[in-house]
């Protein structure tokens, strides 16, 4: 009886690290994306900017 106990917990151990593996994954690759996104999106900042410093270099003179 006390093997079947220490067995079972031992599986739901098991499984419970292969979900957590699981999920963590999938967060992973959530936030690589989510990274590349934030990485476009300030791309297109900096060229407004430096867009906008040019044009406004242009008008100063």
């Amino acid at each position: 009886m006390n093997n079947i106990v220490f067995v079972s917990l031992y599986l739901f151990f098991i499984a419970f690290l292969v979900f957590n593996f699981i999920t963590m994954k999938k967060e992973s690759d959530i936030y690589k994306k989510l990274n590349t996104e934030l990485k476009k999106e300030n791309n297109l900042l900096w060229k407004a900017v430096e867009a906008f410093k040019e044009e406004r270099g242009e008008n100063q003179e």
